[in-house]
Formats: C-alpha cells, structure tokens, sequence
C-alpha cells in the first residue's frame, strides 16, 4: 500500500483488516488463510474482537468504511463509533443495482474507479484535526 498511497498515508491509526494469505516460502504456492477468516457472513466487528486493533479502535467516534458488496455496510456492527461514512464501489451490473447502493451507501463509485475520493476524504479529515480539536 505505500507504493500507491504513499507513507504519509500508512500511519499508526490507520487499519486494514483484511484476509491474509499464506504461501510456501520455497514454492511459493497458496498455503491457505490464517485465522479469523473473514467472509461475507461475518463481516463485522465479530473477525476484531480480542485483538489490539479492538482495544484501540471499538470507540473510536469516526469511522470511514470502504465496501464493494451489500453486506460489506455491516461492517461497522459493534462498534461504537457514531459517524460512519459509508463509500461502495460498485463495479458490475450498475444500471440494476445503483439504486440499492445508493441505500445502503453515502457515496458510489463506479466501473473500478480508484481510492482518490477516499483519500481525499481522510487527508481533509487529518488536516481539520491538525487544525481543531474536536472533543
């Protein structure tokens, strides 16, 4: 990711949560997936609990969550945080599922767009945090 974003992106507060794939160090075949796998069933705050990132993380007010499938809003189930900015990326069958993720999402990005909007999200939200403390 600091190829793409760059490092003044990956800071200490800023958390992927993702599946991690393991490969065979001499063949570099697929291994598997370590545990907590996450799927679309269980994406939730349920794959982070009993982890350092849910002791520092689960009442944190703001959070600016990134989904590309309709269960992906569910996300944020179990936290605390009250502001929750919702992005999906909707990238097949856009005509016949717009409106939905227009319900379930505060913006769309279409046809593969890119992370732009979301990074200029959280560098404007840095930048007003430098600027105001917000209580």
């Amino acid at each position: 990711m600091n190829k793409n974003w760059g490092a003044s992106f990956w800071t200490p507060n800023v958390h992927v949560i993702s599946n991690v794939m393991e490969f065979d160090p001499t063949t570099g075949r697929l291994l598997g997936f370590q545990e907590k796998l996450i799927h679309c069933h269980n994406k939730n705050t349920a794959v982070v609990r009993d982890t350092p990132f849910w002791d520092e993380c689960h009442s944190r007010r703001n959070v600016v969550l990134l989904g590309d499938s309709v269960g992906d809003v569910n996300m944020t189930q179990g936290l605390d945080g009250k502001e929750v900015l919702r992005i999906g990326f909707l990238n097949a069958h856009i005509e016949e599922r717009m409106a939905e993720y227009l319900t379930l999402y505060d913006v769309v990005i279409v046809n593969d767009g890119t992370l732009h909007f979301a990074h200029l999200v959280v560098d404007l939200i840095s930048r007003q945090s430098d600027d105001v403390a917000v209580p």
